[in-house]
């Protein structure tokens, strides 16, 4: 897959999802490899994958060069407050991403306070779903526009 999608130059494919295949983080490494420059992505599901905090690390830097997708599902993929820290960075830079769905991911309360302030600092509309993760953690954060719509 991830072979075929670097050579995908013409980039026809526009949605992906790959939820519930055993990634790991050996397969998020490969696929977010292939994906970092891919030119008509807007849709990726990667859910249920297990690709735990490292997976998050490869998914982090995909989002750090890839300026095409807008909607990013992570959910199910025990990333912890460990793989957040690593997909904060990729949010101050990437602009484009709209949605980013982390439910599930044994998320505290560690860096809560960080991702509201990345999402008050943007004008664009932007939601991260962080729904059943561990007490404290709110069910989602909302950039200022996306509250108003």
């Amino acid at each position: 897959l991830a072979l075929a999608l670097s050579r995908d130059a013409n980039g026809r494919l526009q949605r992906l999802d790959i939820a519930a295949n055993g990634l790991a983080s050996e397969g998020a490494e490969l696929l977010c490899g292939a994906l970092a420059q891919h030119p008509a992505l807007t849709y990726l599901d990667m859910q249920d994958n297990h690709i735990g905090h490292t997976g998050a690390r490869h998914a982090a830097r995909m989002l750090q060069t890839n300026r095409h997708i807008t909607t990013f599902n992570l959910a199910k993929n025990s990333i912890g407050d460990e793989g957040l820290k690593w997909l904060l960075p990729a949010l101050v830079v990437n602009a484009t991403l709209r949605s980013l769905d982390l439910q599930g991911n044994n998320l505290g309360t560690e860096h809560k306070k960080q991702l509201a302030t990345i999402l008050s600092d943007t004008m664009a509309e932007r939601v991260v779903n962080t729904a059943h993760n561990r007490r404290g953690c709110p069910d989602k954060f909302l950039s200022p526009s996306a509250q108003a719509a």
